[in-house]
């Protein structure tokens, strides 16, 4: 019997220590096993614009001619596309704008044609950093349309800024004065030209109303001017009542003929 007792007291001693060895030690059963951390995978990003980090060559995207077709056709004559591009505060900028997100802009304005040229306002946004920015191209770039007041107006490539009678002043207007102003930011380190011209309706003589719309191209000029875009970039003409778009019959024709014609050319 004892020697019974002393076999199972044997084996329950090398039970125990036979567990012990191969989990403790080599860790055959998992009782030594560590789980490793969960690996969270980074999807890139995904949309019919994409740059680079550090970079404002913009890459196109299937889908992305369609898209942007549809927004020319949309386009209303009272109507702006604004270009936003997004960039991060640790991106170096080499570009002659004010920061990567103007450059993003400008590269995509340049996807669009030369006769809406005119219809298209640039600017950037400051954006926090995401994960997927790292190692895949990212999206940094936004559309937006918004309606023009009635003191300005767009036809073709040209953008028409209206006057009051006899006067060589701006209509004082808000939305005027944030349009000018936006021309001249989004203008200023390009190498467009600017040519403007005054008109006039058929009241009084025609030498006059030359004058008169010579001093309201000037007044265009002279705005953006104090802007930051170099005279040498501007050139002005009056063509007085010789161009009326309106019927000068009616109130409403001759507001249409007292105007200033702005157009950007030469743009690369």
């Amino acid at each position: 019997m004892k020697k019974i007792l002393l076999l199972l007291a044997t084996l329950l001693w090398l039970g125990y220590w036979w567990r012990w060895y191969t989990c403790k030690i080599c860790s055959a059963c998992g009782y030594n096993k560590t789980e490793a951390p969960v690996q969270l995978s980074i999807q890139p990003e995904t949309g019919l614009l994409l740059f680079n980090k550090d970079d404002s060559i913009a890459m196109t995207q299937v889908g992305w001619a369609r898209y942007r077709d549809s927004l020319i056709s949309s386009l209303l004559p009272n109507q702006t596309l604004t270009i936003e591009g997004q960039y991060l505060s640790s991106e170096p900028n080499n570009s002659v704008y004010e920061n990567l997100g103007l450059s993003r802009a400008n590269a995509i304005r340049k996807f669009f044609p030369d006769s809406l040229q005119s219809k298209i306002k640039i600017n950037s946004l400051l954006v926090s950093e995401r994960p997927s920015m790292n190692g895949f191209p990212f999206v940094a770039s936004s559309f937006s349309v918004n309606t023009m007041s009635d003191k300005i107006e767009q036809a073709g490539d040209k953008t028409l800024v209206f006057f009051n009678y006899n006067s060589d002043k701006r209509i004082k207007d808000p939305e005027i004065e944030k349009y000018l102003s936006d021309l001249a930011a989004q203008e200023l380190n390009t190498r467009s030209a600017f040519t403007i011209t005054g008109h006039t309706d058929n009241n009084g003589n025609s030498t006059d109303n030359k004058r008169l719309g010579q001093s309201r191209a000037d007044a265009i000029k002279n705005f953006l001017v104090s802007k930051g875009i170099a005279p040498i970039r501007i050139t002005t003409k009056s063509m007085g009542e010789t161009m009326p778009i309106g019927d000068n019959n009616t109130v409403e024709g001759r507001q249409k003929n007292r105007r200033t014609e702005i157009e950007l050319i030469n743009k690369l």
